[in-house]
C-alpha cells in the first residue's frame, strides 16, 4: 500500500540552518551604521541576516546601548535578546543568597527560593 504523503528530494536533502549570532559590539555597530542612514537591506546583506532581523535590532536599540554602558559588553556572544537589567540583579542577588544559606546547611525548597525572588523584586 503507498503511503499517503510523497516526501519530495528537496525536504530530505535541506538541512536546519544554523542561527546567527551577533555580539553586543557587532549590534552597535550596525545601529551607528543605521543611523548614518545605511538601508536594512544593505545591513543585512553585510551581516549575513534578514532585513527584519535588521530592524528588530533597531527597534530595541535603548535596551542594547543600555546592556552595553551596563558591562554586559564583556560577554561575547547575545543569542537573541538583551535581558532586562532588574532580572540580572535580582538573579545575581539569588544567587548569592542561595549559596549562603547552602553553606549555612540550610534547607532551600523551589517554594522558598520563588518567595525570595518575588521579595527581592518588590523591595525594588
Amino acid at each position: 500500500m503507498p503511503t499517503k504523503c510523497k516526501t519530495s528530494a528537496r525536504d530530505a536533502s535541506t538541512t536546519k540552518r544554523q542561527k546567527k549570532v551577533m555580539s553586543l559590539s557587532q549590534r552597535v555597530e550596525l545601529l551607528d551604521r543605521l543611523s548614518r542612514g545605511e538601508s536594512a537591506a544593505s545591513l543585512g546583506r553585510h551581516y549575513g541576516i534578514n532585513a527584519s532581523t535588521v530592524r528588530y535590532i533597531r527597534k530595541n536599540e535603548k535596551a542594547i546601548r543600555e546592556s552595553v554602558s551596563a558591562g554586559a559588553a564583556s560577554c561575547r556572544k547575545v543569542v537573541t535578546h538583551v535581558r532586562d537589567v532588574h532580572i540580572y540583579r535580582m538573579e545575581k542577588a539569588l544567587s548569592i543568597w542561595t549559596k549562603d544559606n547552602m553553606q549555612k546547611n540550610m534547607p532551600l525548597s523551589g517554594p522558598l527560593i520563588c518567595e525570595k525572588s518575588i521579595s527581592t523584586i518588590s523591595k525594588k
